[in-house]
């Protein structure tokens, strides 16, 4: 029997169910689908009495075939069938009918009365089967053409698939009037990426859908299913009052890996108009992917614009800026990256920063971790990696920052030049799994062509060096050249001069010495106090000429006397204590020193030079510790050398300024620098045959090296006998004034002397005497006291040569030891430097020490 579907109105249909001749009993109700299959509503409910909806549960399996939507669209004859079976549902009963074996809703009611009634003429009756009509039969040809030219709209006016997707969500969410969630899926899982329409209507929304849930999705999909219930269901048939929602699930493939998923909830479960809505749309956007979006790479325009950008000196960041722009319009990118490799500090450093969003957790001249981490094997490899982020595989924070940013999948390009790395080409997309992979070739072939740009960038910087540092050169020679003209018209009176100071030095302390063994009374003491005055004055006044003869003459020669160099450093890090202390104090800093020296270091050198070198490196340690640190001073002996290490836990140094810090001049610290004291560091250990090398990394401190010759072998050194005669020393000077002056000093000591004036008398005098320390003046008449030096060494090596001199000497300390010399005064000296000198020689300890710390 077949029945024409007519569209009846609300007020037709009452009339129809009401009605005398309507064939319905009290107590049974016709029953139509919802747009879930299995679930029914009462048709008498909905139209009478509609505070009375009621709905049925009949799990779908036991009702045969499933439906969609459109199965009636533009179909104006059906088939009625009614089914024999009987489904039993609480105390009632259900007869199902169907249109083409489908089951399209029912009868419901007491059994009596069910299976009184005669089945065809309740059928026959059944004129409500027109109401199929109000919810199925539809011309839709104009709907579907306005549906395709918006999605159509919608794919012209978006770059890619990702945006065109993010619009169509929001598009979604406006039509339907609620709120719909955007998920990628690859593999088993799916991963949120927007949501749209009021955020606060459905708070179950999941960031992350797996599991169960994931396999029901994929499961429903697969079959073609676009509704699906949002709440549970019973598991057997039974009258409901409140039905379950529905959620539709839009889906599709961007490639064999990657797919997407456009979910929400449906407003009503009877309303057809959303539903034939949602179909259409799913028909319309099955098959959608990648290649409907973009346009091929014009090469030839984009590098143009990178080398216009690279090669004129715009800020990186404009270049990163112009890349994620392009790049998006061919595929699907929310982040691009640029780090620069600096292979002497192995560190990375992010040069460029662009995100979609236009913010970015990870700032730009951030260091990026290399040791330990995979881009050891990147720099090793030259290969590109692919990144996929997930909540799972968070180890790394760098990859973290790019997560929580909405980073689902990275891939990172060295460049790379012909002979080392440049630094990364990092891109980042909202699409997982292997999306990026894709775009390989088009990013290898970008990071090509930036590499050769840096190339270039870096040769034009390289010769912007080279330039400025012959600039500096000439400027230097110059400066040199005055010096040596300075130096020449200077000599001869910083020699006077300093013959005037030493004889004030040395008459002022030989009075002291007298005054202090003088009986004590206060004239004496207030001589005492002037003679202490003038000796500070001549020790003053022989630091400012010794300045000025440094500024005047290129090269320094040294006053080399036989010290404990354990006993140096402890004389500077009591020279630093006071600015260590206050630190502490005023700061709050949490300041160390570990020392681990050897006990007895004997090295030839001048003790203020040397003490003014670990002084300065300790200070600069102290600078670059703002936050508090440790410094440890280690010194180990080998054969011939000592080796002093001065390290701290300060903030490093970077590779540039690592390489200029000798440099004079160069200061990293302002108007508080000179950028003069450890250029004149190096020149002093320099200047005692040794050498200073430096190490540092920025956030992992700095170490200072220091190697200088042992003085050869070194003794122990025992205490004098206060009852015991010294040997003999002979005494060579023509100034009789300086000559006795020294005698004085030298006799009041308890030592033995013998003077000559001139190199001749001083070899006539070893021939009569033995000696065993010879202090002979550079300025001898006749033979000079380097000469003297020379023979004296060639008869007797065992005889020690002090030289003494009022102006630096050019040899420098190894050539002088070669000719004999084994100590260097220079002019004016505190009488205690030569007496040391002496006493060192003949193994007789001083008669004091600077205490410990």
């Amino acid at each position: 029997m077949s029945h024409k579907i007519k569209i009846l109105e609300p007020g037709q249909f009452k009339e129809l169910t009401a009605g005398e001749n309507a064939g319905f009993p009290d107590g049974v109700s016709v029953y139509f689908t919802t747009i879930l299959p299995g679930l029914f509503y009462s048709v008498s409910d909905f139209i009478v009495h509609h505070a009375m909806d009621r709905f049925l549960y009949i799990a779908p399996e036991r009702l045969g075939r499933e439906y969609s939507a459109r199965i009636f669209d533009n179909i104006s004859y059906k088939k009625i069938n009614l089914f024999d079976n009987e489904i039993i549902v609480d105390d009632n009963i259900f007869i199902p009918f169907a249109v083409e074996d489908i089951v399209m809703g029912g009868f419901y009611g007491p059994l009596e009365k069910l299976r009184a009634l005669d089945r065809q003429k309740l059928l026959a009756n059944l004129v409500a089967a027109d109401y199929f009509g109000m919810i199925f039969n539809f011309s839709r040809d104009q709907e579907v053409m306005t549906l395709t030219s918006e999605i159509l709209e919608l794919i012209s006016s978006n770059s890619n698939l990702d945006s065109f997707l993010k619009a169509l969500a929001e598009w979604i969410s406006d039509q339907t009037g609620g709120q719909v969630a955007f998920y990628y899926n690859f593999g088993h899982e799916y991963v949120l990426r927007k949501i749209s329409g009021p955020l606060g209507e459905y708070t179950e929304t999941a960031v992350e859908i797996t599991g169960e849930d994931a396999a029901m999705i994929g499961a429903a999909q697969g079959k073609g299913k676009i509704f699906l219930p949002a709440d549970m269901v019973p598991n057997q048939p039974t009258e409901i009052r409140y039905p379950p929602r529905a959620r539709f699930i839009l889906g599709g493939k961007i490639d064999n890996d990657l797919g997407y998923l456009l979910t929400g909830i449906m407003p009503s479960l009877t309303a057809y108009l959303p539903a034939l809505f949602l179909e259409n749309l799913s028909a319309g956007i099955r098959g959608l992917s990648d290649r409907h979006f973009g346009h091929n790479l014009e090469w030839h325009r984009l590098f143009a614009a990178v080398e216009e950008i690279g090669m004129n000196g715009r800020a990186p960041d404009e270049l990163a800026d112009f890349l994620l722009r392009e790049l998006n319009r061919h595929m699907s990118l929310c982040r691009v990256s640029v780090s620069r490799y600096y292979p002497l500090e192995s560190r990375l450093t992010l040069a460029a920063n662009a995100t979609v969003s236009g913010r970015s957790l990870i700032d730009t001249g951030a260091n990026l971790p290399v040791v330990g981490s995979d881009m050891e094997s990147l720099l090793e490899t030259g290969r590109y990696r692919l990144v996929e982020l997930t909540p799972n595989a968070m180890d790394n924070r760098f990859y973290y920052q790019l997560y929580r940013e909405g980073t689902r999948s990275l891939i990172i390009i060295p460049i790379k030049g012909e002979e080392s790395v440049f630094g990364f080409l990092y891109l980042g997309s909202v699409m997982p799994g292997r999306y990026l992979e894709r775009f390989q070739q088009v990013f290898s072939t970008l990071a090509q062509y930036l590499a050769k740009i840096y190339g270039i960038i870096n040769l034009r910087y390289q010769n912007r060096l080279l330039n400025e540092q012959a600039e500096q050169m000439e400027l230097k020679l110059a400066a040199l050249e005055k010096m040596r003209t300075l130096g020449e018209l200077a000599g001869g009176v910083f020699h006077d001069l300093n013959n005037a100071i030493g004889a004030i030095l040395g008459r002022s302390q030989l009075l002291l010495n007298k005054l202090n063994r003088a009986e004590k009374t206060p004239q004496i003491e207030s001589f005492a106090q002037e003679a202490g005055f003038i000796e500070k004055s001549a020790i003053d006044s022989g630091q400012i000429l010794n300045r000025l003869r440094q500024l005047a003459q290129t090269r320094r020669t040294i006053d080399l006397t036989a010290v404990n160099l354990s006993q140096i450093i402890e004389e500077a890090v009591e020279m630093v204590r006071p600015r260590w202390e206050k630190l502490a104090r005023q700061k709050g800093l949490k300041l160390n020193l570990e020392k681990r020296l050897e006990e007895i270091s004997m090295v030839m050198a001048e003790p203020v030079q040397l003490r003014e070198v670990f002084t300065n490196i300790m200070l600069n340690a102290l600078d670059a510790m703002p936050e508090g640190g440790t410094i440890t001073i280690i010194s180990r002996q080998s054969r011939d050398n000592i080796k002093v290490t001065f390290s701290d836990t300060g903030q490093g140094m970077e590779a540039e300024t690592l390489s200029r810090i000798f440099e004079p001049f160069f200061t990293t610290k302002g108007e508080k620098g000179t950028g003069l004291g450890l250029p004149m560091s190096r020149k002093i250990i320099e200047s005692h045959g040794g050498k200073i090398e430096v190490r540092s990394n920025p956030n992992q401190g700095t170490s200072f090296a220091i190697t200088l010759p042992l003085l050869a072998d070194t003794p122990a050194i025992p205490e004098a006998s206060p009852e015991r005669r010294l040997p003999m020393i002979l005494f060579v000077e023509s100034n009789s004034e300086f000559s006795s002056l020294m005698a004085d000093i030298i006799e009041s000591r308890g030592l033995e002397l013998v003077q000559a004036k001139s190199g001749e008398e001083a070899l006539q005098a070893l021939g009569r005497e033995r000696c065993q320390i010879v202090i002979s003046d550079m300025g001898l008449p006749g033979i000079s006291g380097l000469e003297l030096a020379g023979q004296i060494k060639r008869a007797d090596p065992e005889i020690k040569v002090i030289l003494i001199s009022g102006w630096e000497i050019e040899e420098s300390v190894a050539e002088m030891m070669k000719k004999g010399v084994d100590a260097h005064l220079i002019r004016p000296f505190a009488p205690d430097s030569l007496i040391d000198t002496i006493n060192n020689f003949l193994n007789i300890a001083p008669k004091s020490t600077v205490p410990k710390p």
